[in-house]
């Protein structure tokens, strides 16, 4: 998954869901792979502990996590 793909939705896509100035030709290393996901899911953790206002546990956390990871967070999580 270091080359550049398309995914479902026609979007140049590589390592795990990385969309970021990824082109056709694009091509990234297992470390930029691994350091994109890392970041990507800091973020979906930080988008969930800004907007969840209640106690989770740690399985809803997680479902929450993976859901903004995967559909985004939007334009209103302010992040």
């Amino acid at each position: 998954m270091t080359k550049g793909y398309q995914c479902s939705a026609n979007v140049w896509t590589n390592g795990y869901g990385q969309t970021v100035g990824v082109t056709p030709n694009a091509e990234v290393t297992h470390q930029d792979v691994v350091n994109n996901l890392v970041n990507d899911v800091l973020s979906a953790e930080a988008v969930v502990d800004k907007l969840v206002t209640v106690t989770l546990d740690q399985y809803q956390f997680d479902a929450f996590v993976s859901f903004v990871f995967n559909v985004g967070a939007g334009i209103s999580a302010g992040l």
